[in-house]
């Protein structure tokens, strides 16, 4: 945890640890399209092309 610390604290975007932050990455990359978009008048295309079937268990 230490080292993840440092890393997020230098590059938070590459600090993601695989299949439990998919959402999040999958959140920020929206978060960046979105607002690309925005400012150059393009139409807004989704950045993520993945199908992937996320299963939850409580």
């Amino acid at each position: 945890m230490t080292r993840l610390a440092v890393g997020l604290h230098h590059r938070p975007s590459s600090m993601f640890l695989g299949d439990a932050d998919i959402p999040e990455n999958w959140y920020s990359m929206l978060r960046a399209a979105h607002p690309a978009a925005v400012q150059t008048g393009r139409p807004f295309d989704h950045p993520v092309k993945e199908r992937v079937m996320l299963r939850w268990r409580s």
